[in-house]
């Protein structure tokens, strides 16, 4: 029975974590934050701004 209460006011705490997560807002500065990477020239980098979401946008 313990291992009950104790699962429920886990996911109950996650809950409450996850709602005000949410709720909290973006700080101004923080909209974009993709690195401009020109070092390696490698497309399939995720810091490449040349490839993004599965298309090159080169």
């Amino acid at each position: 029975m313990k291992a009950v209460i104790y699962f429920v006011v886990l996911v109950t705490v996650y809950c409450v974590f996850y709602v005000l997560n949410h709720r909290t807002k973006r700080p101004q500065g923080c909209e974009d934050l993709r690195q401009e990477c020109e070092s390696c020239h490698i497309v399939s980098c995720p810091a490449n701004g040349v490839y993004e979401g599965g298309k090159h946008n080169a």
